[in-house]
């Protein structure tokens, strides 16, 4: 069970001690042992450990497939909604993901898959890494830094 969704658990679990680490912010009277500043720097370090690491090691470690993507439907909001299929040991795949209004249309992308069930993947978008480096510094500076943002 470890093995299929350990990087998931991993993932979830750093996104549910953000929430955690963020409650004090939603009671600002209340006395805690650091400032506020502390409580919104370790919620946005957790969010940006949570979105890098997983990525990270399944980026190392696991295997490495193009998957087809397509074909693209427009929703209600003006962006597109796009299913990308795979093929592992002659089974065949499928995951979807939204694009952002006037993004680029891919037709192939690379996903790492998981080696104990290739139905659990991480595709490779490096704009969420971009995030989730955007968010750990954010979250680092805060913490470094001696001014108190949040309270």
């Amino acid at each position: 069970m470890t093995a299929r969704f350990g990087l998931k658990f991993v993932e979830c679990l750093f996104y549910l001690l953000a929430a955690l680490a963020a409650l004090p912010l939603f009671w600002p009277d209340l006395n805690y042992p650091l400032s506020l500043t502390d409580f919104g720097a370790i919620t946005f370090i957790m969010i940006g450990t949570g979105i890098l690491l997983p990525r990270g090691i399944a980026y190392r470690r696991w295997r490495r497939v193009i998957a087809n993507v397509g074909p693209y439907r427009e929703t209600w909001d003006g962006e597109s909604s796009t299913t990308y299929f795979y093929e592992v040991d002659n089974q065949k795949y499928g995951r979807s993901f939204r694009t952002t209004y006037d993004s680029v249309r891919l037709t192939h992308i690379e996903i790492c898959l998981n080696p104990s069930d290739p139905r659990i993947v991480y595709p490779v978008f490096w704009n969420l890494w971009i995030a989730g480096a955007g968010i750990l510094a954010l979250g680092l500076f805060l913490f470094l830094s001696p001014q108190d943002y949040f309270g």
